[in-house]
């Protein structure tokens, strides 16, 4: 098998692909899995319940769910390490806006 072809922009739109070419849920590894699963349990049990007083624009209630992000390592992703932030791929920043 050759080796995956990654398109720059929005190359991928005029350019022809191969099945191999496309990044699909089944080529997650396991960190992007717990990742996803930590966004996903962040969404549902801190952002849900609160999305009203979300929408009143609580900054309060803004700035602690922004901190409890922080800490669960869900701001700054891609970020390099050396400016403060994780340092992980372009994947693993798309499966946190997923969830």
């Amino acid at each position: 098998m050759g080796e995956r072809r990654i398109f720059a922009g929005g190359e991928f739109l005029i350019t022809d692909a191969t099945p191999a070419d496309i990044f699909t849920p089944e080529d997650f590894t396991d960190e992007h899995k717990m990742i996803y699963q930590t966004a996903k349990d962040f969404v549902e049990k801190e952002i849900m319940p609160n999305i009203e007083k979300l929408e009143e624009k609580n900054p309060e209630l803004v700035l602690s769910l922004l901190a409890k992000a922080g800490e669960l390592g869900l701001l700054g992703t891609d970020v390099p390490e050396e400016y403060g932030g994780l340092g992980l791929d372009k994947v693993s920043t798309t499966v946190v806006g997923e969830a």
